[in-house]
């Protein structure tokens, strides 16, 4: 019970270090190509930034949702989800040891009979989507405190005095680093909440508690852990705009499919035999044709900006 947890812990804690290391990457590249303005330097930052950042957070969701049930192994490994049924299947002793037997049974035809992946969705998505919650929020409170703690013993040791004056502690702190990072959080968890929303639905309401959990935190890190910013005008949030455009879009298509092919439903979704309906397709396109027209028509008819 505790494996996919354990491992779903362990990929979030994953996609949090690499997603440290590519933006660190995407920063020298971006520093390199010499723009000519900064709204042209941070739109190019921003797509990288988004890019990888996409692929590195959700693939390997969308392969748990989309390609866990087609797919027999991977790397050299039997996989299969929680729901799968063991009448008519074989066992798998691969020369890797000290696996069991009974932990690597798995069907051997080309789709898995009775197979059902989104509770390895859900826990997967639950477990990833805790720990970056409690990844950031130590990072954003947590390690400032101890980075201004041995500063200010470092300062201390630099000038040869008890207590520092105010302007030198001031001068101490880190420079504020903008407000990427803190949009780039915010459009990663809003591709949590949008894009598997079928597999989640309480995603929403947890990433309301986190929000108005964080805004208290990155007030308090605001103005105790940082210099203070030099201002800076924008007439809208830009690039971002365009992305979250696109999640919302996709997010149609992947809770539609994941409601008509991940999930093992009944009714014009599936026959007996487990095989897909000739009916699903359909009934799949014409539903995402028509929640797509009714967000057209909503975005059209209700103004961004109240008259």
């Amino acid at each position: 019970m505790w494996g996919p947890v354990v491992g779903g812990v362990l990929n979030g804690i994953a996609i949090i270090v690499l997603e440290r290391i590519y933006n660190i990457i995407a920063i020298a590249l971006n520093n390199r190509e010499n723009h000519r303005t900064d709204t042209e330097y941070e739109d190019h930052l921003i797509f990288k930034l988004f890019l990888v950042q996409f692929v590195n957070s959700y693939i390997s969701l969308f392969y748990i949702a989309f390609l866990k049930t087609r797919i027999n192994t991977l790397f050299g490994l039997e996989t299969y989800c929680r729901g799968w049924s063991r009448k008519n299947t074989t066992i798998v002793v691969p020369t890797m040891a000290p696996f069991t037997p009974t932990s690597l049974i798995g069907p051997p035809g080309k789709i898995k009979d009775n197979n059902e992946c989104l509770q390895d969705l859900f826990i997967s998505l639950v477990t990833i989507f805790a720990t970056r919650i409690v990844c950031n929020l130590g990072m954003a409170v947590f390690l400032p405190w101890v980075t201004r703690k041995f500063s200010h013993l470092w300062n201390r040791r630099k000038y040869k005095v008890k207590n520092l004056t105010f302007l030198r502690r001031q001068a101490s702190l880190d420079p504020y680093s903008g407000v990427l990072p803190q949009y780039n959080e915010m459009v990663i968890q809003f591709g949590y909440v949008t894009l598997f929303a079928a597999a989640f639905p309480l995603g929403p309401l947890f990433a309301l508690i986190n929000n108005a959990i964080e805004l208290r935190t990155d007030a308090y890190g605001f103005l105790k852990y940082t210099q203070r910013p030099i201002w800076q005008g924008a007439k809208s949030i830009g690039t971002w705009y365009t992305i979250l455009e696109f999640i919302s879009f996709l997010g149609v298509f992947t809770n539609m499919s994941i409601i008509a092919f991940t999930e093992r439903t009944t009714g014009i979704w599936k026959t007996t035999d487990g095989t897909f309906s000739k009916y699903a397709v359909v009934a799949a396109l014409l539903i995402e044709n028509g929640i797509l027209l009714l967000k057209w028509l909503t975005a059209t008819l209700i103004d961004d900006v109240p008259g």
